[in-house]
């Protein structure tokens, strides 16, 4: 993936011609970017597709780890991701 690239709007740009590489690969851009970024301590579901309309259906939960004495937050979200950038 070229570093210029930071969102799936983006990605879906740059992939336009081969959309069937597209859901693997913004899978894993996603993926990493969410671990790396020390957003989620892990990944429960990930969930993208199918793309309709350039929209793309989205399902995530995820563990938040908390620093200190609390408990983890679980995060969840379902809803669509525009393609268009």
């Amino acid at each position: 993936m070229a570093s210029s690239i930071r969102t799936l709007p983006q990605l879906w740009a740059s992939l336009h011609t081969q959309p069937r590489l597209f859901l693997p690969r913004a899978w894993i851009y996603a993926a990493y970017l969410l671990k790396t970024g020390n957003i989620v301590e892990s990944i429960l579901t990930l969930e993208l597709g199918p793309i309709k309309d350039k929209k793309m259906r989205v399902k995530f939960r995820a563990r938040r780890g908390v620093s200190g004495h609390r408990e983890p937050v679980t995060i969840a979200i379902e809803g669509e991701c525009v393609l268009e950038a």
